[in-house]
């Protein structure tokens, strides 16, 4: 693998973070196929491909076929896609500066369907990147039809005291043709209701699209336990033993009585589908009273202990430190009264002020009071009450779903590789050939698509170039696909010294091709004698299995985007994920959640 310098090595992970691999060390060590089309540029491919529903819409043909552009004031937004089925209607939608080098504050906005303003918008997930934002927001589909969306580019300017204003700057009306893709979704009625002491939560349907599960949830004096520090767990998705998590897809507000969906990535296919609630949590009444001169003392509330550590007053608000035990069913305290006093306990937080705590610990929380005008107000305060809480009642209780079958493709196709190119070097050899100019390897990955093409051994291989000289501080990058064939993206810019380039120029590349071997099967292979199948988990799930060198360590991922295991070189350490969940990395070295 690659040898040389701390400071170059840090240099290639920056070309990696800024190309079509887009490894992430600090947030997961992640990993980005180039399987796009390379009409999209990389920046935009790279987004679509960390979410299941865009990257089928495009693999499937279902973006405009010319993406639409606006441009005002120095910004150009782009319109990439326009997707709606029987669930959600979504638009892809980017803003980038016509000419200075970094990107200008502004963003697209869903803001009216058939001339009648939205409530507020909803994003799905949002990107800052160098070359500008990217974003997807949805809707709730309207009935099957034509109707008319209305997208906004909002503008942000910053003064010189810092202060921002935003506004609209122009303005897109697009016809779409409502629930286009439900063709392809599948709904069964579920109807199945879950009794907690005080509430009650519905499981409506669920919805089977090509890449997700979309569960329908309606709660009622109950919700969900959100808090990933509780030892109990949120709704989870079983798939042949195998426990996928979740995320929330809300219609409206998050209130009782009103359905949302819950979100799963959907498995290739399954016949054990079940959907697991580990606990609920339920409102009650409560009347406990902590005054200044508690400090120290512990009380009990839901048979969860509860020690004022400290009582203070600071220009901002009255603060109190509270220590929870960690026994006892008290999950959330919501409401809060005072005595004697004109200042109402209003828009209380809490927070654990402690980093790295684990979740089976006592929690030391720091419930804030804020003061309307000013600290004053709290001065005379002697006592607060408990009012209201959140009681956790643990199940588990399991709905069983409907089997997933193969999803469906709008058209689907054999995919034939012939695959003969056996090694890296293999690879990179035959780029450089058809480039027939001077070209050098900063890096690539190892990417099995289908089981059939990992038993035998035959993978794709992502490989970054850099080529030509710095100028600027600047140097030219390009991303290959070496496959049954060769395909490329576009050419992208990266900062590097001079001095760094001369270093790669200088590197002996068939040295460090030679050495540059595919270790999946290796570290496959020692992940299953820890009790984790990651070929079986990756292709069972209709995920791709990916390798990738981070320095001593060799990583193993599914679908580009998810860090299952890595195993270092040098020490022979195997990390291996649990239940499929990703891998962290923290000072270089990955670590289970």
């Amino acid at each position: 693998m690659y040898k040389g310098s701390d400071e170059l090595y840090k240099l290639k992970i920056i070309l990696i973070i800024f190309s079509v691999l887009s490894l992430l060390i600090l947030s997961g060590c992640r990993q980005v196929s180039m399987s796009m089309d390379r009409t999209l540029p990389t920046w935009i491919s790279e987004y679509v491909y960390e979410d299941p529903e865009l990257l089928w819409a495009y693999e499937n043909g279902y973006f405009l076929e010319e993406p639409i552009v606006e441009e005002k004031d120095g910004l150009k937004m782009t319109i990439w896609a326009i997707l709606s089925d029987d669930i959600l209607t979504q638009a892809l939608l980017s803003v980038e500066p016509l000419e200075d080098e970094y990107p200008v504050p502004g963003y697209g906005l869903i803001t009216d369907l058939d001339d009648e303003p939205l409530e507020y918008p909803i994003f799905k997930s949002s990107a800052l990147t160098p070359n500008g934002t990217v974003g997807a927001q949805y809707i709730i589909s309207p009935t099957p039809g034509e109707h008319q969306l209305t997208i906004k580019l909002k503008n942000i300017e910053t003064d010189n005291l810092g202060n921002e204003t935003e506004s609209f700057i122009l303005e897109k009306q697009l016809q779409f043709n409502s629930g286009e893709l439900a063709k392809f979704n599948t709904s069964h009625e579920i109807n199945q209701s879950i009794e907690a002491s005080n509430g009650s939560m519905s499981i409506n349907k669920v919805m089977y699209t090509p890449s997700m599960v979309y569960v329908n949830i309606t709660n009622s004096d109950v919700d969900r336990i959100t808090d990933s520090r509780h030892p109990l767990s949120d709704i989870y998705l079983t798939t042949d033993g195998r426990k996928l998590e979740g995320t929330t897809r809300q219609i409206d507000s998050y209130e009782d009585n009103i359905p949302y969906y819950f979100v799963f990535p959907r498995p290739k296919e399954s016949e054990d589908v079940k959907l697991v609630i580990p606990a609920l949590s339920y409102n009650e009444d409560a009347d406990l009273t902590f005054s200044k001169t508690d400090i120290g003392t512990t009380k009990t509330l839901e048979e969860t202990d509860l020690t004022l550590k400290d009582w203070r007053v600071t220009d901002k608000g009255l603060e109190l430190d509270i220590l929870h035990g960690d026994m006892g069913n008290l999950y959330e305290i919501t409401n809060w009264e005072t005595f004697d006093t004109g200042v109402e306990a209003i828009n209380v937080s809490a927070i654990d002020p402690r980093p790295g705590i684990d979740k089976d610990e006592e929690k030391l929380m720091t419930y804030h009071f804020p003061a309307e005008w000013n600290s004053e107000e709290w001065e005379t305060t002697d006592s607060v009450m408990i009012t209201k809480v959140k009681v956790a009642q643990e199940g588990p209780w399991t709905i069983y779903l409907p089997p997933i079958e193969k999803a469906q493709s709008s058209h689907p196709q054999e995919i034939v590789q012939d695959h003969s190119y056996d090694t890296m070097k293999d690879a990179v050899e035959a780029v450089i050939s058809q480039e027939d100019k001077k070209m050098y390897f900063e890096g690539g990955s190892f990417t099995y698509d289908l089981k059939e093409f990992y038993d035998n051994g035959k993978p794709s291989y992502h490989i970054i170039f850099s080529m030509g000289e710095v100028k600027d501080n600047q140097v030219t990058s390009k991303a290959y696909t070496v496959g049954d064939e060769i395909t490329s993206s576009g050419e992208q810019k990266f900062i590097r010294t001079p001095e760094a380039h001369e270093k790669i120029k200088n590197e002996d590349m068939d040295m460090i091709l030679e050495t540059y071997e595919d270790r999946t099967h290796f570290v496959v292979d020692l992940a299953k004698k820890e009790g984790r199948d990651l070929a079986d988990d990756a292709f069972s799930m209709g995920y791709t299995l990916d390798g990738l060198y981070n320095g001593e360590w060799f990583c193993v991922f599914f679908n580009g985007d998810n860090l299952q295991a890595a195993y270092n070189i040098k020490t022979e350490e195997l990390v291996v994920s649990d239940d499929m969940e990703n891998l962290s990395v923290i000072d270089n070295k990955p670590v289970k959640p």
